[in-house]
């Protein structure tokens, strides 16, 4: 859905997509555990508000989870790039 919906590319063979779905998964189950680590050693650790630190936690976590998810589906905005380039080129 991610690949499809958000990046907006094609999905491949049933192989690649096997393969992308098992990245996202585990990149998924990574930043789980990071945000549960985080959570409990920043908490105890850090003379912070608890409402703090999760906002540092899930701008942490959605930076990750969004770049992750666009290199396992090797996402490019060609859109964007070309833009870039005619107003360099003008």
């Amino acid at each position: 859905m991610t690949k499809l919906y958000v990046f907006k590319t094609k999905i491949g063979t049933y192989k690649k997509m096997l393969k992308e779905g098992a990245y996202f998964i585990a990149s998924r189950l990574f930043s789980l555990l990071f945000d549960d680590i985080f959570m409990i050693v920043a908490v105890l650790v850090l003379p912070l508000n608890n409402i703090v630190i999760k906002i540092i936690d899930q701008l942490v976590v959605g930076l990750f989870n969004y770049f992750s998810s666009k290199w396992i589906f090797n996402y490019n905005n060609r859109n964007i790039l070309e833009k870039i380039k005619n107003l360099r080129s003008k």
